[in-house]
Formats: structure tokens, sequence, C-alpha cells
């Protein structure tokens, strides 16, 4: 969420990482990997069934029920539809394309959620996405 590559306005386009085998660590490895991926299977929406480039807003805070995507849920922002985007029905924070979403729905809705948000608890939520111009100017 916060690196030299954004402070320098990088594009990370492919990661390669070479790390050394620990055969001791194999098994602990594997089974953190599991719980990473029942949790996120579990909670996060299927990038297989609904398009998303995940979630767009960072968390407030690590308290329970004061993440983005329970405020949004809170505020009634959950499976709510601007064009062909809405917040996912699974996880509020989580912004899926229907069909041809724009980004003047992109706008709205970002927008939109995050004043409601505001409104309701008086926290304002903070993009964690980089929207790119044509031009390559970031917003």
């Amino acid at each position: 969420r916060e690196s030299c590559f954004r402070k320098q306005k990088t594009l990370i386009c492919e990661v390669r990482l070479n790390a050394p085998a620990v055969p001791d660590a194999q098994a602990e490895i594997k089974t953190t990997l599991l719980r990473y991926i029942s949790h996120r299977l579990a909670h996060h929406p299927p990038l297989w069934k609904q398009p998303s480039a995940g979630c767009f807003f960072t968390n407030p805070s690590r308290e329970p029920g004061r993440g983005a995507g329970a405020l949004l849920d809170q505020a009634g922002f959950r499976n709510r539809t601007w064009g062909e985007l809405s917040l996912s029905d699974l996880h509020a924070n989580f912004v899926i394309n229907r069909g041809k979403g724009s980004r003047a729905d992109l706008e709205q809705l970002l927008n939109e959620a995050s004043a409601g948000v505001r409104d309701r608890f008086g926290i304002q939520l903070e993009r964690e996405v980089i929207l790119v111009e044509p031009d390559g100017t970031q917003r």
C-alpha cells in the first residue's frame, strides 16, 4: 500500500521472485497459504465470476466492523449499482464491473460511497487505487 514505487509513481507490470527453498518451512507455508486462500474464497468476490480491481478504499481502522467494506455495508452500499459497476454483495469494498463500466460510473460510485460513509459515520474514506488518466497523470 505504501512503497517507494508508489512515491515514484511507477507502474509495476510484472514481478518475478526468487527465494531460497526452506524445506523445514514447507508445511507451515502450505498451511498459511491454505488459510489465506480459504479466507479469500469466503470473504472476497471470486474474480472468475465477478471482474474486479479489488478494494478501492483503504481501511480507516483495524477494529472489527470498522474496515472500509464494513462501513460501506453499514451505510447501505453493499450490492448498490452505478451504471455497469456495483459494490460487491460479498464484500462492499470491491468494485465489480458487470459489463462495460465507464469512468463516469466509477467516479460517481467512489464519490457517492465515500460521501455516504462520511455523512453517516464522520469518517472520510481514502482511495487505495490510483486512477491513471490517458495522458499518464494520476488522480
